[in-house]
């Protein structure tokens, strides 16, 4: 399951393709699922900051709106990061300002939808830029390990 590939100093870095698809998909996911957790929990004592709903909300919600960019664009990136073994959070920053365009053409295709496609596209690479680091540094986090996990194929 891994593909050997070469870097660009010439040493052959192998990529798993199972461990990185994994991670892949794991990475947006993990700070939404502890963002709720945590959330949820400190409600549930009457702990919570009056602006913790909110920012939980943000968290929730920027797998909805830049998952698939993540995934379309992010994945080639990560992938030459994985080869190179180095800069997943930086790869995923350079990922969300190549998207930029992309994004811009899908919200003018969309039917009926916004006549501002400047404001929502720099709305969306704006918080991709805080999400696409956090999101990278998370992959970079999870790939070597899964790496070495030995019941994935």
């Amino acid at each position: 399951m891994t593909e050997t590939t070469e870097n660009l100093s010439g040493e052959k870095a192998p990529v798993h393709w199972v461990a990185f698809f994994v991670a892949l998909i794991a990475a947006p996911l993990i700070p939404a699922v502890l963002a709720y957790g945590l959330t949820a929990l400190l409600e549930h004592f009457d702990l919570a900051p009056s602006g913790l709903p909110v920012l939980a909300g943000v968290i929730l919600m920027a797998p909805a709106f830049g998952g698939l960019g993540y995934l379309v664009v992010g994945g080639p990136f990560l992938w030459h990061a994985a080869r190179s073994k180095t800069g997943f959070a930086g790869a995923a920053f350079a990922a969300n300002i190549a998207s930029t365009p992309l994004v811009a053409i899908a919200l003018f295709l969309l039917p009926g939808g916004s006549t501002d496609v400047g404001s929502m596209t720099g709305f969306i690479v704006g918080f991709g830029s805080i999400f696409a680091p956090l999101w990278g540094a998370i992959f970079g986090m999870l790939y070597p390990r899964l790496c070495n996990v030995r019941w994935l194929p």
